[in-house]
Order: C-alpha cells, then sequence, then structure tokens
C-alpha cells in the first residue's frame, strides 16, 4: 500500500499539471490496488482529498473521463464512500458526461452513478431533477446493440421507476416503444425479467400504460402467453405468470 500513498501523491501533482500520459498511469495503479482490496484502497482515497479533484477532471475532451468514472464506480460499491462523492461534487459532472459519444465513458458514468445513489431515494430524485430520464432513454435508442450499455440503463430504469416524480419524465419520452423494441428482441428470459422488472412499475401510470400498449405490448404478452402455457419448466411458468399479470394490468388496470 505504501506504492499506492506515492500514487496519490503523484496524482495530486499530475491532476493540477494536467499530464494525460502520467495521468492515465496514476489510475491505472488505482484501479489495480481496488481490485486488489477495494475497501482499504478506497479509504486511503477518500483521506487523501483525490475525489474533489476527479470533479475536476470528469470533462467530456479528456481521455481519462472513463477511467476516473470506473474509479468512482468501484470506490461507490462501498456504502461509506457515497456521501463523500456527493460532497466532492462529483454527480453535476457524472451526470454531464452522459452526453458523450463514447460508449466506455457513457457505461462506466452510469456504473459510477448508480453506485452512488444506490439505495438512496434522495439522491435518485436529485439524478431526475437534473433531467436524466430523457438522456437515458435516448442512449438506449442509440446504442441498444451495446448490451453492457442496454442492461446499464435498464437498472437505472428499474431504481428511478419506483419513484413517483419520475413517472411524469417517463412518459414525455419515448421509453414505451424503445421498451417494447427491445423485448421482441430478446429470447434469453434473464434479459426479458430485466425488462418486466421495468415495465411493471411504470405500466401503473395511466399515460405510459396507454403508451405500451400503443407501442403494440399486449400482443407481445400474447404471444409468450401461447408461447409458454403448456411449458412445465419453471422460468416459463414464471414468465407465464409475469405477462399475464401484466396484461391484466394493461387492459384492465390496478396494480402489478
Amino acid at each position: 500500500m505504501d506504492n499506492l500513498s506515492d500514487t496519490l501523491k503523484k496524482l495530486k501533482i499530475t491532476a493540477v499539471d494536467r499530464t494525460e500520459d502520467s495521468l492515465e498511469g496514476c489510475l491505472d495503479c488505482l484501479l489495480q490496488a481496488l481490485a486488489q482490496n477495494n475497501m482499504e484502497t478506497s479509504e486511503k482515497i477518500q483521506g487523501s482529498g483525490i475525489l474533489q479533484l476527479f470533479a475536476s477532471l470528469l470533462i467530456p475532451q479528456s481521455s481519462c473521463s472513463a477511467k476516473i468514472a470506473n474509479i468512482i464506480a468501484e470506490v461507490a460499491k462501498n456504502e461509506f464512500m457515497r456521501i463523500p462523492c456527493v460532497d466532492a461534487g462529483l454527480i453535476s459532472p457524472l451526470v454531464q458526461l452522459l452526453n458523450s459519444k463514447d460508449q466506455e465513458v457513457l457505461l462506466q458514468t452510469g456504473r459510477a452513478l448508480g453506485n452512488i445513489c444506490y439505495d438512496s431515494h434522495s439522491l435518485q430524485a436529485q439524478l431526475i431533477n437534473m433531467g436524466v430520464i430523457p438522456t437515458l432513454v435516448k442512449l438506449l435508442g442509440i446504442h441498444c446493440q451495446n448490451a453492457a450499455l442496454t442492461e446499464m440503463c435498464l437498472v437505472a430504469f428499474g431504481n428511478l421507476a419506483e419513484l413517483e416524480s419520475s413517472k411524469e419524465q417517463f412518459a414525455s419520452t419515448n421509453i414505451a416503444e424503445e421498451l417494447v423494441k427491445l423485448f421482441k428482441k430478446q429470447i434469453e428470459h434473464d434479459k426479458r425479467e430485466m425488462i418486466f422488472e421495468v415495465l411493471a412499475p411504470l405500466a401503473e401510470n395511466d399515460a405510459i400504460k396507454l403508451q405500451l400498449v400503443e407501442a403494440g405490448l399486449v400482443e407481445c404478452l400474447l404471444e409468450i402467453v401461447q408461447q409458454k402455457v403448456d411449458s412445465d419448466k419453471e422460468d416459463d411458468i414464471a414468465e407465464l405468470k409475469t405477462a399475464s399479470d401484466l396484461m391484466v394490468l394493461l387492459l384492465l388496470g390496478g396494480k402489478f
């Protein structure tokens, strides 16, 4: 861990000079240290004051942004690091990075925001107020071929959709169309399950319910019911029940 202390000192100097080559080397060392001992490395990072520096380094034109976002995502796996990340002012620059065209930057930024805001309704509400929902829906449409990014968006939607304040924003996007399009392409049970977890809370909103029906979700669900109705496999029975419950919700109303 002595090397880590040296790396953190060097990082402070190179961060001020903005010499990207030296910076990348330091960031690689931090990622290696986090992979070996996440908790201890995170404590050292917190004590070093580096998090505040990261806020100024998270800029769209920097080649280091993906690695910095990755480090933030890793340290924020620890509950004790989440508030320090917020206090260091990392949320706003991370949200800005969601406008990047670089898929690795987008993936690591999504992970970082997801881990910082994990299990915190107040932080998730802050993200909603900062307009992340339309941005993420747009990303899902653009990068639907990228499995990791698609999964990141679905996890984010699943968390945000639980908040009532998110429904209005979701309703103003083409989320229904994107989710139904994605659903039609999925053949794996696990992937469909992830989409169901987003659809269920969204379908409790009248405006989104109508959008889902118009996007053809009922037809998709009917197809699943027809495919699975005679199966005795556990996964198929579970999917049949979920599809049936969701169809009832879409057509008759009520809670999922």
